[in-house]
């Protein structure tokens, strides 16, 4: 299954990271222009983690000079404090390097140091305070909680809409794991990431050796780093992976899917030219630098909020929106087009108020839950056809041949990719 909904989960876990590339989910200068006159307003429904809240704020052009307003919300509250102190640290903290540095191994990296959890530490006072605000109230419903961060040439302004419960649980993300020491995390993490050995053997022998050796490294380890660079500063579980006492993904879970394959290839890895995750590192930390940067050179207002997107109508009824993204949220799995569209469409902007606001929806079963077990068994032969355009068969070479063997395996993998999927989408 690669379902992803119900607070941004993947496969029924957590969806901290992306199995799809970051995309702009505006894309100012070719709909509205680079020298709109109005503010712009974003609705993330069901947002996963920020990477495309990330690259649609660093897309802007620089030539916009209006206020930006991101409305960030996901079911699932692990999700919704990554974010927010991803947010809060990119917004508050002064040093850029650290950061990012920081950011990313948040982000990516199953274990933390020392000085990371010092960082966390940081966001402590902030929360105590939101929480001294709301302790005497008991009511269910969110409570608010704004921090304003002056800039030179802008301003952020987070936003976070909790119920009281939510307030108090923010502190344990702070904090290590109560009783948990390196080697329990490692176990708990390697029991899911090398669990499957014939899955994990599938994956690597379609790729190139050298990606298959930093794969396997990031598979045993979960720390995202250049290949050669030292992992012994990285003693502590990381707090927001381990809430449950479990790890969270399963094991396809890879921070290579949520970023464009061509950028990160682009990426200057240093000597090693074939450390694919030393590549991912640099371009991770590019990102995170562009973002850092941006919010400080224009007035940016985030709202993040914690509610099943069934309802998020109720939580923003004077916004309107030039886009919004739901994630797949409208597969049959689980809302469905038309269920989402219910419930969103009454956010988006008009057509007279602006012709360029969008809903974007993200199909990610649709091809396949149209192709039923019969059409699949009719169209095999022709896709088997065209793989063998590619990957030409040596009906002398036994290993070739050989119904389990690597090639069989590789041509069976590369028949979906050169489907036509334009058929059964308009179905």
């Amino acid at each position: 299954m690669s379902k992803d909904y119900k607070g941004g989960v993947f496969g029924g876990l957590k969806y901290f990271w992306g199995n799809m590339p970051a995309i702009d989910i505006l894309q100012l200068r070719a709909n509205e222009g680079d020298t709109y006159t109005q503010p712009v307003d974003l609705l993330f429904a069901a947002s996963g983690d920020l990477r495309n809240v990330i690259k649609t704020i660093n897309s802007i052009p620089a030539t916009y000079k209006q206020p930006v307003s991101v409305a960030i919300n996901d079911q699932d509250f692990d999700i919704v404090a990554r974010n927010l102190i991803l947010l809060l640290t990119a917004s508050i903290m002064p040093d850029r390097g650290c950061a990012v540095d920081w950011m990313l191994h948040l982000w990516y990296s199953s274990m933390l140091r020392p000085m990371d959890l010092d960082a966390l530490s940081t966001w402590h006072s902030l929360i105590e305070n939101a929480l001294r605000g709301i302790t005497a109230n008991e009511t269910p419903e969110l409570r608010g909680k704004i921090w304003e961060v002056p800039f030179a040439h802008g301003a952020s302004t987070i936003r976070v809409g909790l119920t009281k419960e939510k307030w108090t649980s923010l502190l344990s993300y702070l904090k290590a794991p109560a009783g948990m020491t390196k080697d329990d995390a490692r176990s708990l993490r390697i029991a899911v990431t090398l669990a499957r050995e014939d899955t994990n053997d599938r994956i690597s022998i379609c790729q190139r050796p050298a990606h298959r050796l930093c794969k396997q490294r990031y598979r045993e380890d979960g720390i995202l780093l250049p290949f050669g660079e030292s992992r012994d500063d990285f003693t502590v579980p990381n707090p927001t992976f381990f809430q449950s006492g479990s790890w969270p993904m399963n094991d396809s879970g890879d921070p290579l899917g949520g970023w464009d394959w061509a950028e990160v290839l682009a990426a200057d890895g240093g000597l090693a030219t074939n450390d694919i995750y030393g590549k991912l590192y640099t371009h991770v930390k590019d990102v995170l630098g562009n973002f850092w940067d941006t919010l400080r050179s224009r007035t940016i207002d985030f709202k993040l909020i914690n509610v099943d997107a069934l309802t998020i109508g109720q939580y923003f009824p004077q916004n309107k929106f030039a886009r919004i993204e739901t994630s797949n949220i409208a597969d049959d799995g689980y809302l469905g087009a038309t269920q989402t569209l219910l419930h969103v469409t009454s956010l988006l902007k008009s057509p007279a108020e602006n012709p360029h606001a969008t809903v974007l929806l993200l199909f990610m079963n649709a091809v396949e839950d149209t192709i039923s077990e019969e059409e699949q068994l009719k169209i095999m032969p022709a896709e088997v056809k065209r793989v063998l355009k590619f990957m030409p068969l040596d009906m002398q070479d036994s290993a070739a041949t050989a119904r389990y063997g690597k090639e069989n395996v590789l041509r069976s993998y590369a028949a979906i990719n050169v489907r036509d999927g334009t058929k059964y989408f308009e179905q």
